[in-house]
């Protein structure tokens, strides 16, 4: 019966996910298009998402592993009380549960007592139970991917370490600051914590239920201890391991037991003691993860680096069935599906691979080799039309920006003359920096190595002298000539791109957490904690400046005037480039930060008056550089962001994760639009309030009438040739203020208030002629406010309300890029009264005359 109620769950939610939409066209600058639902895969696609790199199948930082009894569905518990429920046929969700309030997952599994629930154990103490749904959503529901209800929650402790459920899934155990509580589960609704067992072990590292059920085998730091389910007394006599925390342990059904930590032992239980069973060629690596087959006979093994090993252990000296390939896993143990045929294998890159026994395959993601996972930097080509990641292979993949599809992957080579190393290439470093030059080509930074590839020939390819480890920062010049890196220890190296020659090195006592070249490759920066430093590229100091708060992210702006610099407490500063002194500082919200040694990138679109930074709760904020505010707010990824980078004149932005997968962002997504195109000519009323909105405070707000405006070309041009004049509208609130109904009186005098300044004539020459008392009381209290303080505020906000009108004015223009835009930028350059927009709207128009 649970079988049945198994496979129906998981069916009914992987046909609701298999639901897929048509590709959508790209927008080009004009019209609209249909937005993308679905990525390559036919997975839902986040909302302003346009294409995605790679997979979000089976991407997950786990913390505890579980198949149900079934095997068709896998349970993922994570760091923030989040459980994820897997299809294993496909790879797609099926479903997430979630603790209130969250805490880390220490363990999950499956009981099966009255009808099926998935259990978990949490670091806060909790014991929390979720029923699966007896009755399922259709498919194609929404229903589907929604939480499954509220869980029941038994407090056990004030932390909970460990959990094991039992083989015939009506009993769990749990580790609670080392004691081991013994919890029985009587029917479906008896979820009360049983027999306690105290005082039995030092620091419980892991516990284990025998396949019989019989037993439970509790590690502590010094040896594996057996008791008896029923008397709690123990079974047979203790194992040393001799490991250090945590020594992974896992029994068969036919009496063996594999011991992780240092090296790998697998040992055949007897009344006595333990025999020692002889494998042989096992890596010489610590051990972070054995698993047993439900039937024996076969041991998965996971080592701290390389691949894992599943072995035949019953053939003599254990046969090697196949390699699990992976740079390094979790310290988290594999997990076999009670059929025996689903091996499930986290790994180092927060992707679960799941291995088909049977036919020794990868059961999914044979589509996208290794090299797409694990991705640590992006760059994109000048074009705008390739996107290239580097990952922690060391490999660096070229996907094409509008679907999302991989192009190739450029995989390192050996330098002209030298010999093939013995090691392989994959897997050995991370790509630590990643950058397009000028000429076309692609440079990336692997510890020593540097590569570049122009199409599919690797040209350049030297090897940095005494080099050995990756560094803490690196960064490669735009020319593309020169490579800045520090490794630790003082001092910072200045590199030849072609040779791998040192050309210098910074001043002996500088460290550095951030470096950043200026756009003319003439200057670097160098930050640390709080202190901020000027190169030039011949090594000499130009100027250092003392900064409050730790600074998380450095970048020159595109004039070259100034550095952006974050800092932890004061926000984003503009440094001079020439003095050093601090300029424009603006607060950033706490989720944008960061912490620690948390590193959350930033980006600068091409005509810097956009940034993109990513935040701690794995979203992605674009502000406005001059305001600060907050125009944007993507989210999509199931991890950490650990680069960014604009392209297609700042209306595009990719983002790659920690979860494998980089999304291409359309910051225009017609989605977003203040007014949906009508094909219709703005109405004077319409052209007057998105002037209003325009001007707005409310960075979202002027956001969604700059996307209306950027997918209807000629009524933004139409627009902003000639802006709506207030004149006549002005009499008119002012008549209205003697309507008859309230509303409208009400409305007119937030529109005049708003505008006290501009209408004070206007509000003067209506008190000289024939009006109510009331009408003639509100003008009167709206000329009050241009007396002393309130007129210097109502002035000031109007400034910054023609600014950041003018602001956005030229960001439109530019991503319009017509002749006709041209001229209008030209003319607001000429013309307008702020500087900070003739010259932004200088800048651009050079951009474009450029183009």
């Amino acid at each position: 019966m649970h079988r049945l109620l198994y496979c129906t769950f998981a069916v009914a939610l992987a046909a609701s996910s298999a639901l897929a939409a048509p590709p959508a066209a790209q927008w080009r600058g004009g019209g609209r298009a249909a937005r993308p639902a679905t990525d390559l895969h036919g997975d839902p696609l986040p909302l302003g998402a346009a294409a995605r790199l790679g997979t979000t199948r089976l991407c997950q930082a786990g913390t505890a592993l579980a198949f149900s009894p079934d095997s068709r569905l896998l349970a993922v518990g994570d760091a923030e009380g989040r459980i994820a429920l897997w299809n294993v046929e496909d790879g797609r969700r099926a479903g997430t549960l979630a603790a209130d309030p969250p805490a880390r997952v220490t363990g999950v599994g499956f009981t099966t007592v009255g009808r099926p629930r998935v259990a978990a154990s949490l670091s806060d103490g909790r014991l929390c139970y979720w029923n699966l749904p007896m009755e399922l959503p259709p498919p194609g529901s929404a229903a589907a991917y929604e939480p499954l209800g509220t869980p029941a929650t038994t407090q056990v402790d004030t932390a909970l370490l460990r959990m094991a459920v039992a083989p015939d899934g009506r009993r769990l155990a749990v580790a609670a600051r080392g004691l081991v509580e013994y919890v029985a589960l009587a029917d479906a609704l008896d979820q009360t914590v049983g027999e306690t067992w105290r005082g039995l072990t030092r620091g419980t590292e892991g516990l284990t239920f025998a396949r019989d059920g019989r037993q439970l085998a509790i590690v502590d730091d010094e040896a594996v201890w057996f008791h008896d389910i029923q008397s709690g007394e123990p079974s047979r006599p203790p194992l040393k391991h001799g490991g250090t925390a945590p020594t992974p342990i896992s029994l068969s059904a036919d009496g063996l037991i594999a011991i992780g930590g240092p090296a790998l032992r697998v040992m055949r239980l007897t009344d006595t003691g333990a025999e020692p069973v002889g494998l042989d060629a096992i890596p010489d690596a610590r051990v972070v993860g054995v698993a047993f087959a439900p039937r024996g006979g076969q041991l998965a093994v996971l080592f701290e680096r390389g691949p894992g090993l599943l072995l035949d252990v019953d053939h003599p000296g254990g046969k090697r069935i196949v390699e699990l390939p992976g740079p390094g896993h979790t310290r988290l143990a594999p997990s076999w599906s009670p059929d025996a045929e689903t091996l499930a294998v986290p790994t180092a890159t927060r992707e679960l691979m799941l291995w088909n026994i049977n036919s020794g395959r990868q059961q999914f993601g044979d589509a996208l080799p290794a090299a797409t996972r694990g991705l640590t930097s992006v760059a994109v080509s000048r074009d705008g039309n390739t996107i290239y990641t580097g990952s922690i292979h060391g490999d660096v993949c070229a996907w094409d920006a509008h679907s999302g599809e991989l192009q190739r992957v450029l995989s390192r080579r050996p330098v002209a003359g030298e010999e093939q190393r013995a090691e392989s290439a994959v897997g050995t470093a991370s790509v630590d920096a990643l950058a397009v030059v000028e000429t076309g080509g692609v440079l990336a930074l692997c510890r020593e190595e540097i590569s570049c590839w122009r199409g599919e020939q690797s040209v350049v390819k030297s090897r940095l002298d005494a080099l050995r480890v990756s560094p803490r920062a690196a960064a490669f010049s735009p020319d593309g000539k020169l490579l800045a890196r520090f490794d630790g220890k003082p001092p910072i190296g200045l590199f030849d791109v072609e040779t791998g020659r040192q050309l210098a090195m910074l001043d002996e006592g500088v460290h550095a957490d951030h470096l950043a070249f200026s756009l003319d490759s003439r200057r670097l920066a160098v930050a640390r904690y709080g202190r901020l430093y000027l190169f030039d590229t011949a090594g000499s100091e130009v100027w250092k400046e003392r900064l409050e708060g730790t600074v998380r992210h450095l970048a020159f702006t595109p004039s070259g005037h100034a550095m952006q610099v974050v800092v932890d407490y004061e926000g984003v500063l503009w440094v001079d480039v020439k003095t050093g002194g601090v300029t424009r500082p603006f607060a950033l919200p706490e989720r944008s930060r960061g912490g620690g040694d948390e590193r959350l990138p930033m980006a600068l679109t091409p005509d810097g008056t956009l940034i993109a930074q990513a935040n701690s709760d794995r979203t992605i904020a674009i502000r406005e550089a001059t305001t600060g505010q907050e125009v944007l707010l993507l989210a999509g990824h199931e991890g950490a962001v650990t680069a960014l980078a604009f392209f297609d004149r700042g209306r595009r932005l990719v983002s790659v994760s920690s979860d494998t997968t980089g999304v291409v962002w359309d910051l225009l997504d017609p989605r977003r639009s203040f007014r949906p195109a009508s094909g219709e000519p703005l109405t004077a009323q319409q052209a007057a309030a998105l002037w209003e909105q325009l001007g707005s405070a409310d960075g979202q707000a002027a956001w969604s009438v700059l996307v209306s405006l950027a997918h209807q070309p000629d009524e933004a041009l139409a627009l902003l040739a000639d802006p709506p004049s207030q004149e006549g509208q002005i009499a008119g609130w002012i008549a209205d203020l003697d309507a008859a109904e309230s509303t409208a009186r009400s409305a007119a005098y937030r529109k005049l208030f708003a505008l006290s300044v501009q209408a004070e004539a206007e509000l003067k020459a209506a008190l000289e002629q024939t009006l109510s008392a009331e009408a003639a009381a509100r003008i009167r209290r709206l000329l009050s406010r241009l007396e002393g303080p309130a007129r210097r505020l109502e002035a000031h906000r109007l400034m910054l309300a023609r600014r950041h009108r003018g602001l956005r004015s030229v960001r439109l223009l530019e991503w319009i890029g017509t002749p006709r835009a041209i001229e209008l930028a030209r003319r607001l350059a000429e013309t307008h009264v702020d500087e900070l927009v003739r010259a932004e709207a200088g800048r651009a128009c050079g951009r474009l005359n450029v183009e």
